[in-house]
């Protein structure tokens, strides 16, 4: 009795707080999904060409679409998507991003990385549910003056964008801010906003020093600032103290001299992992 009483109080209602895996029912390709096209949730598509299959509007539960690598030119299916969370045209040669896309208003996740888009696309600043959004390896030289307020990961990496607009400041629940491979000088104080802001890459750009602004971020968790070559000393040991939720700062390719980078490590949390 006393082991069946223990082996109860420690194995009763184990499961109470554990969530169901998320399970999606998937289909790759139009003949996998017409069948079960009243209750699919995930569709890939990648690598496909024309227009996007016009059955796709009739996919009433579709959560998460894959078009990946695809030759599309029509998107007038996607207008109809009221349920798409996730939305993948990665390496879709867009040029500029279908209007269709717009009408998304559950779309939480969007990822045009390598679309060959030559400026930020208009309109994504209206979209209520934009989390994450995608931009890596276009061409990209400025951001708008309003951005999708909502975000909580940017990727910016590999365009041509040499200077943040004031508005990146709106961002106030932004996390991950990616900027690997741009032309940046130097960064707004408006950054400081972001107080959320936990990742920020800033890899090879051309920051001329180390940008002061991001004392004002208390919790920085993960820096990447290898590549900027003028940056050859950080700031004071005050103000890299302030920098308690550090804990990896990449500084390869920045011409620190011994003295310096002796300094930099007694001035951090020896928690923070220093990459010279």
């Amino acid at each position: 009795m006393v082991f069946a009483a223990l082996a109860a109080a420690l194995c009763g209602g184990c499961f109470d707080h554990r969530e169901a895996p998320d399970r999606l029912v998937s289909a790759r390709g139009m003949d996998e999904a017409a069948p079960i096209a009243a209750t699919v949730e995930e569709l890939d598509l990648g690598g496909g060409s024309g227009e996007v299959p016009a059955e796709v509007a009739s996919m009433p539960r579709l959560r998460r679409l894959y078009l990946r690598g695809g030759a599309y030119t029509g998107f007038a299916a996607l207008a109809g998507l009221e349920s798409l969370e996730v939305l993948d045209l990665g390496r879709v040669r867009l040029g500029a991003m279908p209007g269709e896309v717009l009408s998304l208003k559950s779309l939480r996740d969007l990822y045009l990385g390598g679309c060959g888009l030559a400026a930020f696309p208009e309109g994504l600043e209206a979209m209520p549910s934009l989390r994450y959004l995608n931009l890596d390896r276009n061409g990209i030289a400025e951001l708008p003056g309003a951005l999708p307020p909502g975000l909580r990961f940017l990727r910016l990496n590999y365009n041509e964008i040499s200077s943040l607009p004031p508005s990146i400041g709106t961002l106030r629940g932004l996390r991950r801010l990616y900027l690997r491979r741009n032309r940046l000088e130097s960064l707004p104080g408006e950054l400081s906003a972001c107080a959320e802001l936990t990742d920020l890459d800033l890899a090879d750009n051309n920051l001329a020093e180390f940008p002061a602004v991001l004392a004002a971020l208390p919790r920085l968790r993960n820096l990447d600032l290898s590549g900027n070559a003028r940056i050859a000393s950080l700031p004071d040991d005050a103000t890299l103290a302030s920098f308690r939720a550090l804990r990896t700062l990449r500084l390869t390719g920045c011409p620190l001299e011994n003295g310096e980078r002796a300094r930099v490590r007694a001035a951090l949390d020896p928690a923070c992992a220093i990459i010279f």
